[in-house]
């Protein structure tokens, strides 16, 4: 299965790379006779995980923000009765995690260890 889906996803971005030249991506986008494929430059690659890297960084906070919110809310399920309370409160938990990540980054995140 896993393979048919990469076959799949392999056959969608050869076409789109296809339509390179006609939107004026041809410097970008190579297509290479003896392999009969269409492959991004090593410019465009470089260019992309830039891109890459800026998408993993806001995917890394918003998920620490609502893993941590979520730990929080736990704690507090026991009071918390109501689903439309549970999600106002999430929601809450999670905006206090942005601010402070926008805030101080990590400079204010502390492990706790426990000795057994």
């Amino acid at each position: 299965m896993e393979d048919d889906r990469n076959e799949d996803y392999e056959a969608l971005f050869q076409y789109v790379l296809s339509f390179a030249k006609k939107f004026g991506y041809d410097d970008v986008i190579i297509y290479d006779k003896q392999l009969d494929g269409y492959f991004p430059s090593l410019e465009f690659e470089e260019r992309l995980h830039v891109v890459i890297e800026e998408n993993d960084n806001e995917v890394f906070w918003d998920q620490l923000g609502q893993r941590l919110a979520k730990r929080d809310l736990e704690k507090e399920r026991a009071v918390i009765q109501d689903q439309d309370e549970y999600f106002r409160r999430l929601y809450e938990l999670e905006g206090k995690y942005e601010e402070e990540f926008i805030s101080n980054g990590i400079k204010n995140i502390d492990i706790q260890s426990y000795n057994s």
